[in-house]
């Protein structure tokens, strides 16, 4: 009993500094408000329905969102939504649109930092009328 209160006692002041300096790393590491996660999200398409589309150039895009550490952990692909609205095109042909970070929905707490591709070309063809 003796030795194991010496071993205690012994050095006390490093001991607690180092208690300290842990509890004070501990802090700072889990209090970081900041983080960045990439997600690979799907691309939406909406049309007028006088045309059909023929294709697109992709079917998702990769972001890149930074916020607070808590939104980004407990986030996930499903919380954010691409919708590229092309309903004023009502003729056949081909259209590009560029993608901006604030054509993406997504959590509270969060901005998007970039997108990858920038831009999404969608082929439309006219509806044919059955008589």
């Amino acid at each position: 009993m003796k030795n194991l209160l010496k071993l205690i006692s012994n050095h006390i002041g490093i001991k607690v500094s180092c208690l300290f300096l842990a509890i004070f790393l501990w802090l700072y590491v889990t209090s970081e408000t900041i983080m960045r996660k990439n997600f690979h999200i799907p691309i939406r398409v909406e049309i007028s329905s006088t045309v059909n589309i023929v294709s697109v150039s992709t079917e998702s895009v990769f972001i890149g969102v930074e916020g607070e550490r808590r939104a980004i952990l407990k986030a996930k692909p499903e919380d954010f939504s691409l919708i590229v609205d092309i309903k004023e095109e009502k003729l056949p042909g081909t259209y590009t649109r560029v993608i901006i970070p604030d054509d993406i929905k997504l959590p509270s707490g969060m901005n998007v930092t970039n997108v990858s591709p920038t831009n999404i070309t969608v082929i439309l063809k006219k509806i044919k009328q059955i008589d």
